[in-house]
């Protein structure tokens, strides 16, 4: 629960100061389209989700029952819109949780000591670390909701929010154990 806390807290934490007169993130000038601006919280946010999803799918692709599969179906389209906004404001999508081990994020050890277990035991951790991931989504959205700054951001994060509530509804208890 701590390591939770320490996620959630940095989005409030980033826009108890004002906005700042310029981006604080330099990102290519402004054209015609006028890059977006994205302050920290939005960006953290952003740069948080992309790796828990792709490491949702990632482990979902392992499972045996395709209804694990089914609960994270969305993650694909929902990474593209984040990339898009972080590529909007000139940003990298880049990984740069690699390696950290966060409440719903999955390093390459825990992705492959999944696939390492037989497949009604693969499914059951599937089923487990999937909830987790929603679980922690659903917070970190929650936060981001209430403090992103550009409102696009802050509107995905409403919707992902959702999503991650009606996502964990479908991952009912058994789901994966066979």
């Amino acid at each position: 629960m701590l390591v939770a806390t320490a996620v959630a807290v940095p989005l409030t934490v980033a826009t108890t100061s004002s906005r700042p007169a310029t981006p604080a993130v330099a990102g290519p000038a402004p054209t015609a389209s006028a890059a977006a601006y994205l302050g920290a919280t939005d960006i953290a946010y952003l740069q948080l989700m992309i790796p828990m999803d792709v490491g949702a799918v990632r482990l979902a692709a392992l499972a045996q029952d395709p209804a694990l599969a089914a609960v994270v179906a969305d993650h694909p389209a929902e990474l593209a819109r984040m990339r898009a906004l972080l590529r909007a404001a000139g940003l990298p999508d880049g990984d740069l949780h690699d390696g950290h081990e966060l409440p719903g994020l999955f390093s390459e050890r825990q992705i492959d000591e999944v696939a390492a277990l037989s497949p009604p035991a693969r499914d059951a951790r599937v089923a487990d670390l999937l909830r987790e991931h929603l679980t922690q989504g659903e917070r970190v959205s929650a936060s981001a909701a209430e403090v992103a700054e550009d409102p696009a951001v802050r509107a995905l994060a409403v919707e992902l929010g959702a999503a991650r509530t009606s996502e964990l509804a479908r991952l009912k208890p058994g789901l994966g154990s066979g």
